[in-house]
């Protein structure tokens, strides 16, 4: 288990560099306005390269896959829409509406599932 652990650890240390210099090169950053404290533009995305270690390290895990589904696909649209807002600055209903709708998904895709420890 701390192998795979630590395997998730590189894979997010190693990827965060070349998601931010994909970011800068693409100029997705979060530029300075009134509403933000930052005074020079910082790069967005930095989420991707943790959800990519966090899928990494699940399907690493010595468990039956099919119980990972409902997680993994709850979590893959809370990313997607991480991902859009840090692009297209979604308002808040949508930010609300889309992980709502994952903890929907999970309790009913996941109903059946049994806790793993």
């Amino acid at each position: 288990m701390l192998t795979i652990v630590l395997i998730c650890f590189l894979a997010s240390l190693l990827l965060t560099p070349i998601v931010r210099r994909i970011v800068l090169r693409f100029d997705i950053t979060d530029k300075p306005d009134k509403r933000r404290i930052n005074v020079v533009p910082i790069p967005s995305l930095g989420g991707v390269a943790i959800f990519v270690a966090f899928l990494i390290g699940m399907f690493l895990l010595p468990i039956d896959k099919t119980l990972l589904w409902p997680l993994v696909i709850g979590a893959s649209v809370i990313a997607i829409t991480g991902m859009l807002d840090d692009i297209l600055e979604l308002k808040a209903r949508y930010k609300l509406f889309w992980p709502s709708c994952c903890c929907g998904n999970y309790c009913v895709l996941g109903r059946d599932q049994y806790y793993v420890y």
